[in-house]
């Protein structure tokens, strides 16, 4: 039997093929005769299709992935696996004993908002949520509730739930045969199986409870990353119409395994997105396009720029390195090669006003620090005047090594690049078929495009990449608003 151990990275490949080869190393440990034959009676017990089923295993076997070290985590020891295996009977025998049979109270909703655990996810939301009449939110952040919590908008919290337990009515022996088969597999294997169904089984149970409790027509949730097949089929299977996400990121490939998209809103009038999400094993029913809610909400809604921020020459847009940098020597290496690059173009145009606008929760980079010590390179972190959209509104010509802000740039007639030393980067630029023109790929080009790009005006308006975001909400609302007749 394939164990997880086995999985070997080759860092020094393609980052885009490095997730495809995790991609489909875990489709071949979870389509193995034993896990399948585990996948298939857990959904039969839970009345739900083994295919969604399957698709929610092979993403939390993802989450185990660790880019860092490059191999999985799951602890298979004999002891957490026995630890699991516990935690599945208490669990069980706490929806036996203490679940609810009947749900009291059933609350109605034309939309439901889930995951809304930071101010800014509120935010991103509240024009489109002040144009229904009946809306939840769920967020698992006591400070949201307390902050915005009215009359007309209703807050739960995501774990204050008794849970209910009619999904296991005569079956709580099955259930129970279940889970020791499961522990004695995980530990004839030794692979953690307990603790990767118990964590589903959860899921089950939580999302029984809240939508036999709150019913809605519409789930909005803006992370695809965070989608669950499982939550978003029982709250279909309760009365719910559609789930939708409005796009946030660009689709780099390590975001995109094994997600379940029943409506994505994406930027632009495009099918690329989907495309690739599909060839990462994710599903995705549908596609509409509406331009970008944080643009609406950073731009257009907050559109605050004083006299201070003069205008920009050249704004490189900075990206968070994460998950994308540590698995692949190849995107390391170009990625700071491109800030050498900026450095370099800033020593030959010290006449030019280059500012480096950082992403509001970037932390630090050593390296970088490193490279652009003593440059004429303006560094902004934290501006608590001026979101990046206004610098992007500012900037005569726009790049970044990855950031979705290049996109939702088109939207504003900007010119905008992604620059790209050596093809390194194709996580994030894969399957898309972007024109060949918004990307810079040596020196030479980078230098000559930037310079061209500030004297000449264009419009470089492209509805495929991405809409005017000024009206996303209404865009969003004007599609979704069938759905609750």
């Amino acid at each position: 039997m394939i164990k997880l151990s086995d999985f070997v990275l080759d860092r020094s490949q393609d980052s885009n093929k490095i997730f495809l080869d995790i991609k489909e190393f875990i489709d071949i440990f979870s389509d193995q005769k034993e896990n399948k034959q585990k996948l298939n009676k857990f959904a039969s017990l839970v009345n739900i299709p083994a295919e969604l089923i399957s698709l929610k295993f092979k993403r939390l076997i993802y989450g185990q992935f660790n880019p860092s070290k490059s191999k999985f985590i799951l602890n298979n020891s004999i002891v957490m696996i026995f630890f699991y295996f516990i935690l599945s009977l208490i669990y069980l025998l706490f929806l036996k004993i203490f679940g609810l049979r009947k749900i009291k109270n059933v609350m109605h909703f034309d939309v439901i908002i889930e995951n809304v655990d930071t101010v800014n996810t509120f935010y991103r939301f509240e024009k489109l949520l002040n144009m229904f009449k009946n809306v939840l939110i769920i967020s698992k952040n006591p400070k949201i509730i307390e902050k915005f919590k009215s009359d007309k908008l209703y807050i739960v919290k995501s774990r204050n739930f008794v849970p209910h337990k009619k999904f296991i009515d005569n079956k709580f022996k099955n259930f129970l045969f279940f889970f020791l088969l499961l522990f004695l597999t995980s530990i004839k294997c030794r692979q953690n199986l307990s603790k990767i169904f118990l964590i589903i089984f959860y899921t089950v149970s939580k999302s029984e409870t809240i939508f036999n409790k709150y019913k809605g027509k519409i789930l909005l949730q803006d992370r695809y990353y965070l989608s669950c097949p499982i939550k978003d089929f029982i709250f279909k299977k309760l009365e719910g119409k559609v789930v939708s996400f409005p796009q946030l990121h660009l689709a780099e490939s390590g975001i995109l395994l094994f997600c379940y998209v029943d409506n994505l809103l994406t930027f632009g009038d495009e099918v690329n997105t989907k495309k690739k999400m599909e060839i990462f094993g994710s599903k995705v029913k549908s596609t509409f396009p509406v331009g970008s809610l944080s643009m609406e909400l950073n731009f257009y809604r907050k559109k605050n720029e004083p006299e201070l921020l003069n205008d920009i020459d050249l704004l490189i847009i900075g990206i968070n390195p994460s998950h994308w940098i540590q698995v692949s020597d190849r995107i390391f290496e170009n990625y700071y090669l491109y800030l050498n690059w900026m450095k370099r173009f800033s020593e030959e145009n010290r006449n030019l006003n280059i500012v480096y606008k950082h992403h509001e929760t970037f932390i630090g980079d050593d390296l970088e620090k490193e490279i652009l010590n003593d440059t004429n390179i303006k560094i902004v972190s934290k501006d608590p005047h001026n979101k990046s959209y206004s610098y992007l509104n500012k900037a005569k010509t726009n790049i970044s090594y990855g950031s979705s802000m290049v996109l939702e740039s088109f939207g504003l007639n900007k010119k905008s690049f992604f620059v790209d030393p050596n093809h390194a980067a194709s996580t994030f630029y894969s399957y898309h078929e972007y024109n060949e023109s918004l990307f810079l790929r040596t020196y030479n080009k980078f230098s000559s495009t930037i310079k061209k790009s500030l004297i000449e005006k264009e419009n470089n308006f492209d509805s495929k990449i991405c809409l005017r975001s000024d009206r996303t909400s209404e865009n969003i609302y004007n599609y979704l608003k069938k759905y609750i007749n």
